[in-house]
């Protein structure tokens, strides 16, 4: 298992990139909403990161920008990802049920291009949560 901040921004996850890779010497995987899968490639600019990840030393730190027609702000902007190797999924369904005690506004069985998303939540002290198996 491995727990990874999810850090969004208002079209500049770009420059966020840019900067990480050169602060920790590493290289992103980066893909664009013009490379996106179909079914999301239009519902950004093609500049803006559909989905990026970038390793720090043992760590992963996942960016996206947010779609235009939501905005983002300074510490509602990281999100908690939580992602379990493929046959853990039941351990990462148990830790989202539990999580989303008291939120109905909670989402399952989402799908990416990347992740098979269990759900996406924000707990009762207001932490978003992305729980995925990778």
């Amino acid at each position: 298992m491995q727990i990874s901040p999810y850090l969004s921004f208002n079209g500049n996850c770009a420059e966020a990139v840019a900067l990480y890779e050169k602060a920790f010497k590493t290289k992103a995987k980066v893909i664009r909403y013009k490379d996106a899968p179909a079914e999301v490639s239009d519902l950004a600019p093609a500049d803006f990161v559909y989905h990026a990840q970038i390793r720090v030393f043992d760590d992963t730190i996942i960016l996206q920008d947010v779609l235009p027609k939501y905005s983002t702000y300074a510490g509602d902007n990281v999100m908690i990802t939580l992602c379990v190797d493929e046959y853990d999924k039941n351990v990462a369904q148990e830790v989202f049920h539990v999580l989303k005690e008291g939120n109905e506004a909670a989402e399952e069985s989402m799908r990416g291009s990347w992740i098979k998303c269990i759900g996406l939540l924000t707990d009762r002290f207001g932490i978003r949560w992305n729980i995925c198996a990778c």
